[in-house]
């Protein structure tokens, strides 16, 4: 049979810090462990109070279970628990304390384990810095990215501006044709900036129900008065009755108007657009197929990257904000373009969103 001796032996050589004491801690004894762990001796530890060596932020927890166990509410409890080292070093143990009673008086005592995981902590943190540097440096580069980007779109439409407005400065007559290109390249730059804003706020702002067949009619309508719809067909076919959808009007109309204007301006004359709206079982879907000259595979999975673009003056911002608005709305949008032949570009909405 084990004896006294052994369990005392084991408690003292043990070198898992421990400590064992009465409910109320009049008595405790700690381990050589457990002196080592918070580096004090044997005769400075057992001076100091318990709250001594805890650190203030974790004591409301320990007393609180530790009541539960002097309540006989539990027999056992563990906890992640910080410790205060002699140098002020904080260390950070796992805290096991168990109920032990003694059979032939009914005695109890409390017996607490500490696992030392200070060294994983530290590197935990440690990598939790890590990725927060890299988090900081992938969105400074990207901001950089972004800058270049920008001031190199807008740079392209400065060029033109700046030599017209010299050759208009030198001639004694205004030429309508310069003028007309200083003001053409100025508006472009107004859109640059617009789809860059756009692009860094596209999120829903004024949430309601929506009906979006009816946003889809004032978008087409809006169109009916546009040069670019000149010899051109834009069709819509819609099931009845659409169930309204919770989205924001105004985001859902950027989104369909620049869809729209893109197929637009892919097709030739007497070329045709056709928007359909249907719905499953999930939600609404707004389809919108075109006999453009639809997009190369190569350049297809690049869609909706900033600053990439298949027109020669776009930006690429347009169908990123696009893409981004959807997201916020938890929806999706698929591109599928066959080249020579055209661009099917599906949007799907559902009834319900959540956060």
């Amino acid at each position: 049979m084990f004896n006294f001796t052994l369990y005392k032996e084991v408690f003292f050589q043990s070198r898992i810090p421990q400590l064992i004491g009465t409910t109320d801690f009049s008595t405790i004894q700690y381990n050589p462990a457990f002196c080592e762990f918070l580096g004090y001796s044997f005769e400075e530890i057992t001076s100091l109070p318990l709250e001594a060596v805890s650190h203030p932020e974790d004591m409301l927890v320990d007393a609180r279970l530790f009541g539960e166990i002097l309540n006989g509410e539990r027999d056992e409890y563990q906890l992640e628990k910080r410790y205060i080292h002699k140098l002020g070093e904080i260390k950070t143990g796992i805290l096991t304390v168990s109920r032990i009673r003694e059979k032939s008086t009914g005695e109890q005592f409390l017996l607490g384990q500490v696992l030392d995981i200070t060294e994983k902590k530290h590197m935990e943190d440690a990598l939790k810095k890590r990725e927060k540097q890299l988090q900081k440096s992938e969105k400074l580069a990207v901001v950089g990215q972004m800058a270049a980007a920008v001031a190199h779109e807008i740079r392209n439409p400065l060029t033109p501006i700046k030599g017209f407005t010299q050759l208009l400065h030198s001639e004694k007559e205004l030429n309508p044709v310069y003028l007309r290109i200083v003001i053409d390249e100025l508006y472009r730059i107004e859109t640059i900036i617009s789809e860059f804003l756009s692009m860094a706020k596209p999120h829903a702002e004024k949430t309601m129900m929506v009906h979006v067949e009816s946003i889809v009619k004032q978008v087409i309508q809006r169109f009916q008065s546009d040069p670019l719809l000149m010899n051109k067909q834009l069709h819509i076919e819609s099931e009845q009755p659409i169930q309204g959808i919770i989205g924001d009007p105004s985001s859902l109309k950027q989104v369909f108007m620049n869809v729209i204007q893109n197929a637009l301006e892919a097709i030739s004359n007497n070329g045709r657009i056709d928007v359909s709206i249907f719905t499953d079982e999930t939600g609404v879907i707004v389809k919108f197929t075109d006999n453009g000259c639809g997009i190369p595979k190569e350049r297809l999975s690049k869609i909706g990257e900033p600053f990439y673009s298949t027109k020669e003056k776009g930006t690429g911002l347009g169908l990123m904000t696009c893409f981004r608005i959807i997201e916020s709305h938890n929806g999706k949008i698929n591109i599928e373009s066959v080249q020579g032949e055209g661009t099917t570009v599906t949007i799907w909405l559902p009834y319900e969103t959540t956060d």
